[in-house]
């Protein structure tokens, strides 16, 4: 028995899908499928349960689609050795009749007074010894099956009596924890001790408990400021720009350049602010068009440094012959 679903009425989408209102076969209730699902055989049922139910009323006894169809020879053997190979896993599910339940119980009742079966092991009894071992958190001891044991010992694992004690004794923090291999360390600013890791006071770090005694410290020291920063250019930073260098200018050069960032090609619209307009000579007296490029604030700090190859770089990009 073929069954089709029923149809209701035709929806088409913005996109031009189209999909289907279907009434289920069990419920009657309406539900929507798509043109793809109905096509591949779906639309008779509304949900899981009505589908199950619709396959015990449509698809068993006389509207079974296996009524009347022969089993070839080589299916019966297939099935035979099956039964054979693992018969829990063969009957799991399906009902014996009477006939049968009756021919199991007396081979099981014949083998029993042959003494091909042995009696039961009672529920509990333990037929091998158990490891007892002690709990590393709260010290109490358990026991535990010898295999689950040693597969346990070789993951180093069965060493808690419960999970509780599994997390209260990896939640240790600071020099309780396991792992703890920190230093202890003055800091040179404030004079506080902190905990610093060896492979950081080995590369000559761990000087300082914290980045603003760091900063504080450079400043009254004058290190990295100045000519002591090895960023230093000679001020240039302080010098003035060209009056031809105004707003108007840089709102010219940002659209030029589509407002787009020259190095890596961000947009203005996606970063939400203006894109800085760079000299490509570094020369902020030198405020010609030719050399003026567009670029956002993160390509921007990377152009102070290695001056030299960004402003090859830029020439030719924009096909600039240097003065």
């Amino acid at each position: 028995m073929i069954l089709e679903p029923k149809i209701i009425e035709e929806l088409r989408g913005i996109r031009g899908g189209i999909r289907y209102i279907c009434e289920c076969l069990v419920c009657g209730n309406h539900f929507e499928k798509s043109k793809s699902a109905v096509e591949q055989g779906e639309g008779h049922y509304c949900s899981k349960k009505c589908m199950y139910k619709g396959k015990s009323l449509f698809r068993s006894g006389e509207n079974s689609p296996f009524k009347g169809r022969k089993v070839s020879e080589e299916t019966r053997r297939k099935q035979s050795e099956a039964k054979k190979r693992n018969p829990s896993r063969y009957w799991k599910g399906k009902h014996r009749s009477p006939d049968s339940i009756r021919k199991m119980s007396e081979g099981v009742k014949k083998a029993w007074k042959e003494g091909r079966l042995t009696a039961p092991v009672p529920k509990g009894t333990r037929q091998v010894p158990y490891e007892t071992i002690v709990c590393e958190q709260c010290g109490k001891t358990f026991e535990m099956a010898p295999g689950k044991y040693n597969c346990l010992r070789k993951r180093k694992g069965a060493r808690f009596c419960s999970t509780k004690c599994a997390g209260l004794f990896n939640v240790k923090a600071g020099k309780e924890h396991r792992q703890w291999t920190r230093l202890s360390r003055i800091c040179k600013q404030c004079g506080t001790e902190f905990w610093a890791q060896p492979n950081l006071i080995a590369t000559g770090g761990g000087k300082f408990c914290s980045k603003a005694c760091q900063y504080k410290y450079w400043r009254e020291q004058g290190t990295f400021y100045g000519e002591n920063s090895p960023m230093w250019n000679g001020g240039t930073s302080f010098f003035p720009y060209d009056l031809a260098f105004t707003d108007s200018l840089k709102r010219e050069i940002r659209e030029r350049d589509d407002n787009q960032c020259q190095i890596c090609g961000a947009f203005e619209e996606e970063l939400g602010l203006p894109l800085a307009v760079h000299h490509i000579d570094y020369d902020k007296q030198n405020s010609w068009a030719g050399n003026l490029i567009a670029l956002c604030f993160p390509c921007h700090s990377r152009t102070n440094q290695n001056r030299a190859m960004w402003t090859d770089y830029f020439y030719i990009q924009n096909n600039i012959v240097a003065a």
